[in-house]
């Protein structure tokens, strides 16, 4: 259901992590703490899927997956204050955010670190919407690797089906991509819509209506290509 599993039993962990430990490897500045603080309640390592908790392979790229509950003390948390989170642990993280009851799955495909760059870039994140925290969870989707369970995990955010067993998920490079594809055509038809309210010309009109109609037409076209 949208990204919740039940997990093994035997991945269980259940440890609290100090917001100190998240502070000491982000090198926060003052106000970037502050609002740590401010939107973070609690941080606890839930699970962790590894070869000797979950029967599976590892792979080069997925060695283990962490599953973080973090409880926060509103409703929209920005994808930076997850980075940070993220860029301290080495493996990939999902996150179950929890707010006031409700629940939601968000996680992003680690992206590697450069030699210009102190951080790995910030990859792209996938989320479910908010759901019930007694929604009913599913299992975890058969797979020959650690590698195929993330991206089946992935693919699950973006389309429920997609985590069938007798479905080849997309990799998280490819879902990557198809993201940002979507996220560059949302943004131009935002700046579309922005320049025909400040258009006042009736033929000038007409013509930035033709863009928006194709650029809406372009986003429903990528939205059926998964």
């Amino acid at each position: 259901m949208h990204g919740l599993y039940r997990y093994p039993e035997k991945a269980k962990f259940g440890k609290i992590i100090p917001k100190a430990k998240i502070y000491e490897h982000a090198k926060l500045k003052p106000a970037q703490k502050a609002k740590f603080v401010d939107l973070i309640q609690q941080i606890r390592w839930a699970y962790k899927l590894a070869s000797n908790t979950t029967n599976l392979p590892v792979t080069n790229e997925v060695k283990e997956i962490q599953i973080l509950r973090i409880r926060i003390t509103r409703r929209e948390l920005p994808d930076d204050i997850l980075y940070l989170i993220d860029s301290a642990i080495p493996s990939m993280v999902i996150f179950e955010l929890i707010n006031s009851g409700l629940i939601r799955v968000k996680t992003a495909p680690k992206m590697r670190k450069t030699e210009r760059t102190r951080r790995a870039p910030k990859g792209i994140y996938f989320a479910s919407d908010w759901m019930d925290m007694e929604s009913k969870r599913s299992d975890l989707p058969q797979a020959i690797n650690l590698g195929n369970l993330y991206d089946k995990l992935l693919n699950g955010l973006l389309n429920p089906e997609a985590c069938s067993d007798k479905e080849v998920p997309k990799s998280s490079s490819q879902l990557a991509v198809y993201q940002k594809e979507i996220r560059a055509k949302e943004t131009e038809i935002t700046k579309i819509k922005q320049k025909l309210r400040r258009t006042r010309q009736f033929n000038k009109k007409q013509e930035i209506n033709s863009m928006l109609k194709k650029a809406k037409s372009d986003l429903e076209r990528l939205l059926k290509t998964y």
